[in-house]
């Protein structure tokens, strides 16, 4: 049997406001810089144990930076993407993890976090 790949990315279409940007699935590079990031705000005790520390909140615009793209197939900036609202902010951040299948309870950060 052969495993056969696709290797065209997921998109989505968004509108905000009166803008259009696709949100794409992230590549294996954007994948790994975000988990290196949600590793880089994680400590662990002594014991086993993990807790977030500072600056963990700034992990979803940053990986929605990787994923998110003007019409004119620019990344969108972090800068730009800390404007908006935040419901905004969350819903694109949850809509990149989607498409790179990092949903909650996937993340092998988020595994560890949570035990």
């Amino acid at each position: 049997m052969a495993l056969v790949y696709d290797l065209t990315p997921s998109e989505v279409e968004v509108t905000i406001g009166d803008k259009q940007y696709t949100i794409r699935e992230a590549s294996g590079a954007a994948v790994c810089k975000y988990q290196n990031r949600v590793l880089k705000y994680t400590q662990f005790s002594t014991t086993g144990s993990n807790t977030l520390m500072e600056g963990i909140a700034d992990i979803g615009p940053f990986f929605v930076s990787l994923c998110l793209f003007d019409e004119k197939n620019n990344p969108v900036s972090e800068n730009v993407i800390r404007s908006w609202p935040s419901r905004i902010q969350e819903s694109l951040f949850k809509e990149a993890k989607t498409l790179a299948g990092l949903e909650k309870g996937q993340e092998p950060e988020e595994k560890q976090l949570g035990e």
